[in-house]
């Protein structure tokens, strides 16, 4: 892969000739200027099966599941930044590469195992690692403790009287529903099983669902000495069944009581059942990751120092101890592929908007929205403000109804937003108050940044799993997608208005 120091010298895209006398018209051949409002569509040629088919050739098993920190990312970040220089976005890093590195922590599980009474659960089926859980190997008692969340202050305790030193803790994922705005921070699988470390816990469990599902911790609450799992629901069914004492016998009976209207957390159980456990990790503090940067500048002096970016995370999950690969085609190539093609377009179309737009495929999501934190921290370039970011993850499955998330936690950005969209296309765009912590959007919205969450509505039944390839992505969906980003971007790209004065 070659380095790309700067965008490529202009090129003529292999075209029958209709197209290039509408790209002659736009450029300014015929008229005198580049495209800007007014101008002929800059959306022109925007196509669901060519998004669906950059989004194959990032989630190829070429690509190796796309886990940033180890050697095998350059792949898919070279690949990245080959795209951006070949449609000549500029280079927004200080080296001119298209890569802006970070420096995190960096873990890969080897091998993991679980048995109960001898018998080993299947890996795959009956459970699988956590990303960032420690390597060792235990055998103790489970202790089910609810939802694994500890805030007396706010009224919720699963830990109140329990003792867990020396235990396996198992804990279902998320929060109460009625507490889950209040509970961002506890909700996440890392602030579970680091409170459990903190208890004396010698081992981790989580639970939701028949499936099991490649979750992580994230670096931050990385426990080197605690194995930490994700086990399927119908063996954790049957230790309940035949737990002593009272409570719920199934996961989703525990999870429906703790759910409900005027819940209380429920004493911790033992539930009479012994774990064997193990973890092979290797970690690495220092590895590198990047993030890819381009974009293309403002022509309007007065706004240029405006930022909009467009982002989504290009990484996935890598291999698994059997050598399975996670190619995250839903998750998220086909999030990544949609601002790529979107990027082209708007570069082959000649638009030039008054705003510079920044188009972003983050890094480490997976770990820990660990590139996009880096970013948020300040962009590698001289700017005056980043006024919004549109943050897309997965719109390759599900319908073609799009969620844009945040528009009443960023009120004047999100009615600017909504207004600017055509009424035809605001009919597919179902609009949500708030974002949260799942997202490359959260470390900039935790900064005050607008910043809005867009993905494709209903079931995407294959997330963090082997499953998730390219031959199921849905064309239809991702052009749905890419009609909503990219027609909130060019409108933010001309709106006249300053638009640092709405956040």
């Amino acid at each position: 892969m070659r380095t790309l120091t700067r965008p490529p010298s202009s090129r003529t895209p292999a075209r029958r000739l209709p197209a290039l006398l509408a790209l002659a018209l736009c450029t300014g051949l015929l008229r005198g200027g580049p495209c800007a409002a007014g101008d002929d569509d800059p959306l022109a040629g925007l196509s669901g099966d060519a998004a669906r088919a950059l989004a194959a050739e990032l989630a190829s098993d070429a690509m190796q599941g796309r886990k940033t920190g180890l050697p095998s990312a350059r792949r898919h970040e070279d690949w990245v930044a080959q795209q951006m220089g070949d449609m000549g976005l500029h280079p927004k890093d200080p080296a001119g590469t298209y890569l802006d590195p970070f420096r995190f922590l960096v873990t890969h599980t080897s091998a993991a195992s679980l048995s109960v009474g001898g018998k080993a659960l299947a890996f795959g089926p009956g459970f699988v690692d956590l990303s960032f859980s420690g390597s060792g190997e235990v055998e103790a008692e489970v202790v089910f403790v609810g939802y694994g969340i500890s805030r007396p202050d706010l009224g919720w305790d699963d830990y109140a009287g329990a003792d867990v030193k020396g235990k396996v803790v198992l804990a279902l994922r998320g929060a109460p529903k009625a507490r889950a705005a209040q509970l961002q921070q506890e909700r996440q699988i890392g602030a579970k099983s680091s409170l459990a470390a903190d208890r004396g816990a010698v081992g981790f469990l989580a639970v939701e669902g028949a499936k099991p599902v490649q979750g992580t911790i994230q670096g931050r609450f990385f426990r080197p000495g605690l194995p930490a799992l994700w086990v399927a629901s119908e063996p954790v069914d049957a230790w309940l069944a035949a737990a002593p004492g009272e409570g719920p016998r199934t996961v989703e009976a525990a999870r429906a009581a703790l759910d409900a209207e005027g819940a209380v957390p429920a004493a911790a159980r033992p539930l009479g059942v012994r774990v064997r456990m193990a973890a092979t990790v290797e970690a690495r503090a220092d590895a590198t990751g990047h993030n890819a940067l381009g974009g293309i500048d403002g022509r309007d002096p007065a706004l240029r120092g405006e930022v909009v970016i467009v982002g989504a995370h290009m990484d996935h999950l890598g291999v698994d101890p059997l050598g399975r690969t996670y190619n995250g085609a839903d998750d998220n190539a086909s999030g990544a592929a949609v601002v790529l093609h979107l990027a082209r377009l708007l570069k082959e179309n000649r638009w030039r908007p008054k705003r510079t737009v920044l188009f972003v495929l983050f890094g480490a999501e997976e770990q820990g929205l660990v590139g996009s934190r880096h970013l948020a921290e300040g962009l590698p370039f001289e700017h005056e403000s980043v006024v919004c970011v549109l943050n897309m993850d997965m719109v390759g499955r599900g319908t073609t109804e799009v969620t844009l998330a945040g528009v009443k936690r960023f009120a004047p950005m999100g009615q600017r937003l909504l207004a600017s969209l055509p009424e035809g296309l605001r009919k597919q765009v179902v609009a949500e108050d708030d974002v949260g912590p799942w997202g490359d959007h959260w470390p900039f919205a935790e900064k005050g940044v607008p910043a809005f969450f867009l993905a494709t509505r209903g079931e995407h039944p294959d997330y963090h799993t082997v499953d998730d390839d390219a031959e199921r992505l849905q064309p239809e969906c991702m052009e749905a997608a890419a009609r909503v980003l990219g027609t909130l971007l060019v409108r933010l790209g001309e709106d006249p208005a300053a638009l640092k004065e709405l956040r």
